[in-house]
């Protein structure tokens, strides 16, 4: 795939820019900016100050959605 990052998110629900956030989260990881670990702490900080910028949309996808009426 190149230069090209696939993410499977998988959940009930999202909050808006929600998974732009995560993404931006794993490139600060990914980049040394954030430490591999540090995920637990942006959480319990519960500051979004803590967490990586938010993805630009430029360049993410959303390939499929798929409707459970139990989740």
């Amino acid at each position: 795939l190149g230069d090209c990052i696939v993410l499977d998110v998988i959940g009930s629900g999202f909050l808006y820019n929600m998974v732009r956030i995560m993404v931006g989260t794993l490139l600060r990881i990914a980049q040394g900016k954030i430490p591999e670990d540090g995920i637990p702490a942006i959480l319990e900080a519960k500051d979004r100050s803590k967490a990586g910028p938010t993805a630009r949309a430029c360049g993410l996808y959303l390939n499929r959605v798929f409707y459970e009426e139990d989740l």
